[in-house]
């Protein structure tokens, strides 16, 4: 099949895609875990609060390497929300966590809309869609 982007159009597009859905499948597991450490016993709450906190941060990086290797601007936003859910994290403030986390879930979903789009006008986002499965 011949794309009508061309094939380095269509591999870039799908960096972007892949980048993407990566930090969203993190965002998805970072919000679970605000949840439980919500849940812990007050004797664990220091060492979740660290471990998930350092979690947050690892992805707000992932997020910002993202955005250089890919260009795309948007994920400057999403590393941005997610450090601030780190530091609701360290506060104690699980429900504005949360919001932070559900609010860079939203960003990044925008920022790979593009890709989607392009897959899609391709034929190739079934066939992607598929292999995700």
């Amino acid at each position: 099949m011949v794309s009508r982007q061309g094939s380095q159009t269509l591999a870039i597009v799908t960096a972007h895609y892949h980048y993407t859905d990566s930090i969203k499948s993190m965002l998805v597991v970072a919000s679970k875990l605000v949840d439980e450490v919500a849940r812990f016993p007050s004797e664990q709450v220091i060492g979740g609060q660290r471990l998930l906190s350092c979690l947050l941060l690892g992805l707000a990086q992932e997020a910002e390497r993202a955005r250089v290797i890919t260009g795309l601007n948007g994920l400057e936003k999403v590393d941005n929300r997610i450090k601030e859910a780190a530091s609701m994290v360290q506060l104690r403030q699980y429900p504005a966590a949360n919001r932070c986390i559900a609010e860079a879930l939203m960003l990044t979903t925008t920022c790979a809309q593009q890709a989607v789009e392009v897959l899609k006008k391709e034929g190739l986002w079934q066939q992607w869609a598929i292999k995700l499965r």
